[in-house]
């Protein structure tokens, strides 16, 4: 990994890597963040299912501090955690560059949660953030739709697989109901698709696309397409 961060270090045209499932660990992790400290020219970064840990993610977020080009981050499958996600989250708080985010997979917990959604109170520029498959469960999905409340930029959020259940769901539900610029929401199970769809939980005008995903069955349900 230290040398293909070194050729990418001289490069000035390549503007996206994919580096997924290469076990480049935490390590590979560090000199990457290395990278991005002076490369000016990639905006997009795929380094998903490569073990980095939340030590990797640490790296990565303290780069991203610097960073003024990488728009795009896929960090999916990489067990960063909620020490990983922490790191990850304070940094986002000054970042005015980094529009996608993908942190599915990351065995994120309340902890992680709580200081992702503390962030995106304050964050300008995430457009499109994933947390799908970790463990954000009803008391996560609170402290989110709280976040959201305040939130101006995020349009899609995607919270597949995290055991939200009913009372989960009614907190997102709610906050969807005021927050006006969110316009893709991806959730989870049929079971709880009534919330959404009752006159109480119907989500603003604006809202586009919910999706209902279990293991064995996937649905979109398009609502108030705009004219």
């Amino acid at each position: 990994m230290e040398h293909s961060a070194d050729i990418l270090r001289t490069n000035t045209a390549l503007t996206t890597v994919g580096l997924d499932q290469n076990e480049i660990g935490e390590e590979g992790a560090r000199h990457l963040a290395d990278l991005l400290r002076t490369n000016t020219t990639i905006t997009v970064l795929n380094i998903s299912s490569n073990e980095i840990g939340g030590i990797g993610a640490q790296y990565l977020a303290e780069s991203l501090r610097i960073n003024a080009t990488l728009t795009t981050l896929d960090l999916c499958y990489n067990h960063i955690g909620d020490e990983g996600t922490e790191k990850l989250a304070d940094c986002l708080r000054n970042n005015t560059i980094l529009t996608t985010l993908n942190l599915g997979s990351n065995a994120i917990g309340l902890t992680g949660i709580q200081h992702l959604a503390d962030t995106s109170g304050s964050n300008t520029a995430l457009t499109a953030l994933n947390l799908s498959m970790n463990k954000i469960e009803s008391t996560g999905a609170k402290y989110l739709a709280e976040a959201l409340l305040v939130n101006k930029t995020l349009t899609t959020l995607d919270l597949n697989s995290n055991n939200i259940g009913d009372e989960g769901t009614v907190h997102l539900a709610d906050a969807l109901k005021i927050n006006t610029v969110i316009c893709s929401f991806i959730q989870v199970t049929f079971e709880i698709a009534h919330r959404f769809l009752s006159n109480r939980h119907l989500p603003h005008s604006l809202l586009t696309t919910i999706g209902f995903m279990t293991k064995e069955q996937y649905a979109w349900l398009m609502l108030c397409e705009p004219t």
